[in-house]
């Protein structure tokens, strides 16, 4: 989906893996020749369940969620996990671990535990937030991840920088002095922290807002900040909410307080690369391509499910019972 993202400014590298070099090829899985994304990757969910109830998030909508029945047996689970991630160990997938909310889910101890265990890296931890300070078996959430390898790019989730705001359009309390205290730790231990905004009317909505947004968080020593639309749904009517982020990127060549350095031609965006500040500045534009026979990402399901994802969705189950 199109994004900008504010980086630090000392390396024009800001991303886990660099958009021009992506490649595909013909690897068997399953059992059949599949065409993958070489820096394919793994979505793990622990469960379903969230704290939460922001208006953006897809999985009010997804049908394979909305139908997903939950695992309840923690052994049975954990023993479908292992068996998916040694059907995909070979494509070297990288993970997210998401959800639902994953820093509540009293799976994700043993969940970091199986990823270190196949050596798989982490891409991308997406969270509101609300557990990472809590304690789980007398450490902090974020010092298990830390010695479990899980430091690149925490993905906190935040609709304002204005705590009253967030919390009515995110129905949570985690508030900016819980930030900082997640940003000094993550600093302090070098892992990767990132302040990721949907942009919505009644939130973030215009280039002014996305930089007070970045602003305020760089002053709490938070060098990374994310902003994307709000993924569309069919047969949803988001239109009183969606923000289109296109007129925000197209201000940015007109704007004197950003300076353009570069385009950069990517098999799936083209980014165009700002500075602004003492930040870097990426305007990705997703290249709408028919990629269908395309693997990108694979989903392990909370029912043990693993499916194939295809345009940022879960749309064909690969497996059926991974145990058969």
């Amino acid at each position: 989906m199109n994004t900008i993202k504010f980086s630090d400014g000392y390396s024009l590298k800001t991303e886990t893996h660099n958009v021009e070099i992506y490649d595909s090829q013909y690897i068997e899985v399953n059992g059949k020749s599949r065409l993958v994304d070489s820096h394919c990757s793994i979505m793990i969910y622990p469960s379903l369940y969230c704290n939460a109830k922001c208006a953006f998030c897809i999985n009010h909508f997804d049908e394979n969620i909305k139908s997903c029945k939950e695992i309840e047996d923690d052994n049975l689970y954990f023993l479908k996990l292992r068996e998916a991630l040694k059907l995909l160990k070979h494509l070297k997938p990288t993970v997210h671990i998401c959800g639902g909310e994953p820093t509540i889910s009293h799976r994700i101890l043993s969940i970091m535990g199986i990823v270190k265990e196949f050596g798989l890296l982490n891409r991308s931890f997406p969270t509101n937030g609300t557990g990472l300070l809590k304690r789980y078996e007398g450490k902090l959430l974020l010092q298990h991840m830390l010695e479990n390898g899980l430091t690149n790019n925490i993905n906190l989730s935040r609709s304002s920088h204005i705590d009253k705001n967030n919390q009515k359009l995110m129905g949570i309390c985690f508030t900016n002095k819980d930030i900082e205290t997640v940003a000094t730790f993550c600093n302090v231990n070098h892992m990767s922290f990132r302040i990721s905004c949907v942009l919505h009317k009644f939130g973030i909505d215009s280039l002014e807002d996305l930089i007070s947004f970045h602003e305020y968080y760089r002053k709490l020593n938070i060098k990374s900040t994310i902003f994307r639309e709000m993924v569309k749904v069919p047969k949803v009517n988001r239109k009183e909410k969606f923000v289109d982020i296109e007129p925000i990127m197209n201000q940015l060549d007109s704007d004197s307080r950003f300076e353009k350095i570069r385009t950069m031609q990517g098999e799936y965006y083209l980014v165009n690369v700002y500075r602004y500040k003492e930040s870097i500045v990426k305007c990705y534009r997703e290249k709408f391509k028919d990629d269908r026979e395309l693997i990108r990402d694979f989903v392990f399901m909370p029912d043990g499910e693993v499916y194939i994802a295809r345009n940022n969705k879960p749309n064909e189950r690969l497996l059926g019972d991974i145990n058969e």
